[in-house]
């Protein structure tokens, strides 16, 4: 792929994602019993690692690799926020790489059964696969004007997925984006979908969609280092 075009898509990306939010929901996470082990899906700890191969994926399903396609997560360290223990979790941006990579920060600690930020939003449950986590609006203003309502949820649970760094059994957090009725001819619906394995962490993640085009792109696991 060209490497501008890319970038441009990576920032259209960006602005669609971010343009106008509106918050309208967010689920406060009730008492757990605090005597129950809950499965680790996120191993974070420092010094664990994620490399992935991205790809390209069409309307059917076939995935072709992307040139240079490859990235990594990794823990850096853990810090203090507001006296709860967080871990440094950093994601290589959709549209950097490896050369001179830019990377997503993110500040999480486990809470029970939930993984959530500093700000308090829930990113990840092993255990809720009833509630909505959060639901907003957003106006954006490249593909429409569109008003667009997003919802963030747990989706399947024990899906196995196949890729190179071996077979799963998976849990997916979803954002479901529903697009107005009267336009968006690949679907009223389109779904960011990041699916972790229990002592393994991410396996693959949705990192890009554009409402013009059927296809989406997605990061698979290729190996990892978990302590």
């Amino acid at each position: 792929m060209n490497k501008p075009f890319f970038c441009l898509l990576a920032l259209a990306s960006f602005l669609i994602l971010f343009s106008c939010k509106k918050e309208k929901s967010k689920l406060t996470i009730s008492t757990i019993d605090t005597n129950v082990a809950y499965d680790n899906y996120m191993q974070l700890k420092p010094g664990n690692y994620w490399v992935y191969q991205d790809f390209m994926i069409d309307s059917v399903g076939g995935a072709s690799h992307l040139q240079g396609g490859y990235d990594s997560d990794y823990v850096e360290k853990d810090t203090v926020i507001n006296g709860n223990t967080y871990h440094k979790y950093c994601d290589l941006s959709f549209g950097s790489n490896t050369i001179n990579p830019i990377y997503d920060i993110y500040f999480l600690r486990d809470s029970l059964s939930y993984v959530v930020n500093s700000g308090g939003r829930i990113m990840f449950s092993s255990t809720d696969f009833t509630n909505i986590f959060r639901s907003y609006t957003y106006f954006n203003p490249i593909s429409g004007p569109d008003t667009l309502q997003i919802t963030e949820q747990m989706g399947f649970k024990d899906e196995i997925v196949n890729v190179a760094a071996g077979s799963f059994v998976t849990s997916t957090f979803r954002r479901v984006i529903q697009y107005p009725a009267n336009h968006h001819p690949f679907g009223l619906t389109r779904e960011y979908d990041w699916r972790y394995s229990k002592n393994v962490g991410l396996v693959t993640e949705t990192t890009a969609i554009y409402s013009a085009v059927p296809y989406y792109y997605e990061r698979r696991l290729v190996r990892y280092h978990v302590q």
